[in-house]
């Protein structure tokens, strides 16, 4: 039996340190931002106070619900940051994304004193300086899936969801809402909604920030059923289906004073069910063996199921890792065309008219001339009287009729004494 458990056990260390050896063990941010002027050195006591700070991150965040705020040090060299898991991530996403990110971002961003980082599942930030209690309403690039000639479903519906998650902001501690609303398009149901800050804003910095990325969202996408905008301080996310919010435990209210002579009233304890962890009395010796056997076969379940749970669970971060990489890659493609405003604004442009003009510059560079607009059709659209011309995916391959075999040319001599003009009509082949 012995022999048996320790084959099972080193199936399930194997199991564990092959899965861990393919998986990279660091994450890379989704967007980050990093500063480039006073950096600090390998040596130096910020560097040590900076590591300090984050290898104490993953459990001092995992005990409070997914989010913690603190610092290391005391004058220029301390170190402030923050990391906060996003609701729509799992126990076991929101651990993933504490230990990786915070074993990769120093690499992401090295010798930076201020680094703002968002991932898939958690943001992180540190600093020289403490963390502002205002909202920095940075963002990473929008996720969206577009919908067309739906807008007036999705408004009906998006409109009184962002008020709901709005109103749940202020009265949430942990500065969480989700709820829905019914949506009446072609897939008919609900739209479903979260709204989540860090919780050192208050309640007025909070829905400033949830607002900004309101406005952003319906400007950029006004058609769609899903869209998503990830930030430093705040995280908005809608869709039409439902999907999973993991709450954490809401901060424990301030110990009541005591009545003296009462004491708080404890429900009464349950009774303890012997089990093969629970304490048990001691087995007489007639039924030592078939203890042990019990004990061992359930040590072997335990192990299978350890075993089983860590494949489940490698695989499943696999597979939307792929997910989340292919929607990434949609999102690139789809928004590419929005790449040619002047990076010097920002992203404070009127999306929809730079899709316009855009799309007006390719139709009248069509390569059949036929397709091409008229200066009226051109000008209407860019007034936004007419409709987006509808174009190909892919610039259709432009065709030409081919050339004759020779062209030809005139040439005429005139002479001057008797007034005539002579006339000849040469062919010249193409080589």
């Amino acid at each position: 039996m012995d022999s048996c458990l320790l084959l099972l056990l080193a199936t399930f260390v194997f199991l564990v340190v092959a899965a861990s050896g393919q998986d990279n063990s660091t994450m890379e941010p989704a967007y980050a931002s990093c500063s480039t002027t006073g950096n600090y050195t390998g040596g130096s006591q910020y560097k040590k106070n900076l590591d300090q700070f984050l290898a104490a991150l993953p459990a001092a965040a995992g005990d409070n619900g997914g989010f913690y705020k603190g610092s290391v040090g005391a004058g220029t060299d301390a170190v402030f940051g923050l990391i906060m898991c996003f609701a729509d991530s799992d126990a076991s996403e929101c651990l993933d994304c504490l230990s990786r990110a915070l074993a990769g971002i120093t690499a992401a961003c090295p010798g930076s004193r201020s680094v703002n980082a968002v991932y898939d599942t958690c943001v992180l930030r540190y600093s020289a300086a403490p963390i502002p209690d205002a909202a920095d309403l940075d963002y990473e690039p929008p996720v969206s899936i577009a919908t067309p000639n739906t807008s007036d479903a999705v408004r009906a519906a998006w409109v009184p969801l962002m008020c709901k998650l709005a109103g749940g902001m202020e009265t949430s501690p942990l500065r969480i809402s989700n709820d829905s609303t019914p949506y009446s398009g072609p897939q008919k149901g609900r739209m479903y909604g979260l709204a989540q800050c860090t919780r050192d804003l208050n309640a007025s910095e909070c829905n400033r920030c949830i607002s900004s990325y309101a406005n952003r969202l319906w400007s950029l996408f006004p058609n769609n059923i899903f869209g998503a905008l990830r930030g430093y301080s705040c995280y908005l996310r809608y869709q039409v289906g439902a999907f999973d919010v993991t709450l954490p435990p809401e901060p424990a209210p301030p110990p009541s004073q005591a009545v003296p002579g009462t004491g708080p009233a404890h429900p009464p304890s349950p009774q303890a069910v012997p089990g093969p962890f629970s304490p048990a009395k001691p087995p007489s010796s007639s039924k030592t063996g078939v203890v042990a056997v019990g004990m061992s076969v359930s040590l072997v379940s335990v192990l299978v199921t350890l075993g089983l749970f860590a494949f489940l669970l490698i695989r499943r971060r696999r597979e939307k890792d792929r997910f989340r990489e292919e929607a990434r890659e949609q999102e690139r493609e789809q928004g590419a065309i929005l790449d040619v405003a002047d990076a010097r604004l920002k992203g404070e442009f009127d999306a929809r008219e730079v899709e316009t003009v855009m799309l007006v510059g390719l139709w009248c560079a069509h390569p059949d001339r036929s397709l091409r607009p008229s200066i009226r059709q051109a000008v209407n659209v860019l007034r936004v009287e007419a409709p987006l011309p509808s174009l190909p995916a892919r610039m259709p391959v432009a065709t030409y009729m081919p050339p004759p075999d020779a062209f030809y040319y005139t040439s005429s001599v005139t002479t001057g004494g008797t007034g005539t003009t002579q006339s000849s009509m040469t062919s010249v082949p193409m080589k």
